[in-house]
C-alpha cells in the first residue's frame, strides 16, 4: 500500500504538534461503534499570540489526510476550509492524496 510511505510524515505531524495538555477536543456526534465527528484543536502556549491549529486542517494542508467520503464536511465547523486544503493539497499532488481505496 502506498499511504505506507507516508505514514511517517503523519505519525511524526501528530506527535510533535500537539502535547495533551495543549488540545482541545471536541465530539460533535459519535455512533455505537465509539467513532465520533469532531475537532482537535491544538492551543497557543499561555501567553502567545500565536492561533488555535486545526490538527485536521493541517494535515489536509500537507496532503496527508482526505476526507471520508461519507461524511458531509459542511457538517463540520470548518468545512469548507476542509474541502478547500483537500482541493488545493490534490492540485499539488501533495503526499497521499486520492492513492487507493479510502481507509479510516
Amino acid at each position: 500500500m502506498r499511504v505506507g510511505v507516508y505514514m511517517t510524515v503523519h505519525v511524526c505531524m501528530c506527535i510533535h504538534l500537539p502535547s495533551q495538555r495543549d488540545c482541545e477536543l471536541v465530539v460533535e456526534t459519535m455512533d455505537k461503534g465509539g467513532t465520533f465527528l469532531g475537532s482537535i484543536t491544538i492551543l497557543p502556549a499561555a501567553g502567545s499570540s500565536a492561533k488555535p491549529i486545526n490538527l485536521a486542517l493541517s494535515l489536509m494542508r500537507a496532503g496527508l489526510a482526505r476526507l471520508q467520503p461519507n461524511v458531509d464536511p459542511h457538517r463540520l465547523p470548518d468545512g469548507n476550509a476542509l474541502l478547500d486544503a483537500q482541493q488545493q493539497a490534490k492540485q499539488a499532488k501533495l503526499k497521499v492524496r486520492d492513492e487507493g481505496p479510502f481507509s479510516p
